[in-house]
């Protein structure tokens, strides 16, 4: 049986994170990683957080431009450092690069997104398929890994497994993301989904499905917190579908998933 996650990025803001991201998923029972590289240079003609300043246009993704984009590192260091990653994980990863207007007709990262899920999906086999992002960590508390719970889900006929999140604090530069334990709600509305082949069609323009595309056979199912969830570490960045927990407090105190072992550096 073999699991595969589908994921895009804009480098500056994950590369130096994504080494843990995918050591936890191949622990948790992740086979492959489609990463889809979206280039230096962000798409920035959807909905903003901030107008950008001069400075910062051709650098800042507008959706979020007060994150952490590690300035002090060269465009060249960027890539090298993606580059390294991707060797470390070479039989588990394969990198695309999705550039607007090179690789992708499309000019707006959402659709992006849903583009590069429908290229990697008619591209490349897998039992199972999941699209996540670099801040979003999968878990449970009921199954030790994907293999149990998949396994278990088999038999009952289930092809369409929908989680919830559980929000957590940002991710912090030189910390490791599962030792972020403050979180401050949980959005089991808010769901993506993990779904056997073959997967519905969609097309590029259908992005409010892009998560969560379900299974052509079998019945679907919105699973307990404690049985799978993501552990999503975006802070209160407050927009579309989080917009109604403005105001949650970041106080409460989740270690679980750190019983995964981290990896060093």
């Amino acid at each position: 049986m073999k699991v595969s996650l589908y994921g895009i990025i804009l480098p500056r803001l994950e590369v130096f994170f994504l080494e843990e991201w995918i050591e936890h998923h191949l622990k948790f029972g992740v086979d492959h990683f489609y990463i889809y590289d979206t280039g230096l240079i962000p798409t920035n003609n959807q909905r903003c957080g901030r107008e950008l300043t001069p400075e910062e246009v051709g650098v800042k993704w507008n959706k979020k431009p007060d994150a952490d984009y590690f300035l002090e590192y060269s465009d060249l260091e960027i890539c090298e450092k993606l580059l390294q990653v991707v060797e470390k994980y070479r039989n588990n990863v394969t990198l695309t690069s999705w550039q607007s207007g090179i690789q992708c007709r499309e000019t707006e990262n959402r659709h992006l997104q849903v583009a590069g899920y429908k290229h990697c999906l008619e591209r490349h086999k897998s039992d199972w398929w999941v699209h996540i992002d670099p801040d979003e960590f999968m878990c449970s508390k009921a199954h030790p890994s994907l293999t149990s719970l998949l396994r278990q889900a088999g038999e009952l006929g289930v092809h369409s497994i929908h989680m919830g999140q559980r929000v957590f604090e940002k991710r912090q530069r030189n910390q490791p993301v599962k030792q972020l334990y403050r979180w401050g709600y949980d959005a089991p509305e808010i769901t993506k989904s993990l779904s056997r082949s073959p997967l519905k069609k969609f097309e590029s323009s259908e992005i409010g499905i892009v998560h969560k595309i379900k299974s052509q056979n079998g019945s679907k199912t919105n699973v307990p917190m404690d049985t799978l969830r993501i552990n999503h570490y975006r802070g209160m960045d407050i927009g579309g579908l989080h917009e109604s927990y403005a105001g949650a407090s970041f106080n409460k105190l989740d270690d679980s998933i750190s019983k995964v072992d981290t990896p060093n550096g």
